[in-house]
């Protein structure tokens, strides 16, 4: 995926998301259907990522997901961008993106209006 992609989904905030690779956490930067941002970490190669990968969320049952493929997409300073795929047909879907929607914590927010127009 290119990041230009990446950046055209929407992306979703997650209070609590973690992706856990190979034993070691995550924190969660953002994440769409396509891609997650993640706090990187000294001790783990993102280039050779072929351990048991999966969304955590001890909040929220429903984000606890495994992660059939998991391939790095780039670095910026503290966050590394990984290309992700669902494990289970289901979740191949928008069906997806609607979990997500429904945990993003600045779906209630309220866009700021332009008072000096």
């Amino acid at each position: 995926m290119h990041q230009s992609n990446r950046r055209s989904a929407k992306r979703y905030v997650i209070d609590g998301l973690m992706v856990e690779i190979g034993g070691f956490s995550h924190d969660t930067i953002d994440v769409s259907r396509l891609a997650v941002s993640i706090v990187r970490r000294a001790d783990v190669d993102y280039s050779r990522l072929n351990a048991r990968c999966e969304f955590k969320n001890a909040k929220a049952s429903e984000l606890n997901r495994p992660i059939a493929s998991l391939e790095f997409g780039h670095r910026r300073g503290v966050a590394v961008v990984l290309k992700y795929a669902l494990a289970g047909r289901e979740f191949q879907s928008r069906d997806w993106e609607n979990i997500l929607s429904r945990h993003d914590v600045r779906a209630d927010w309220v866009a700021l209006e332009d008072v000096f127009a």
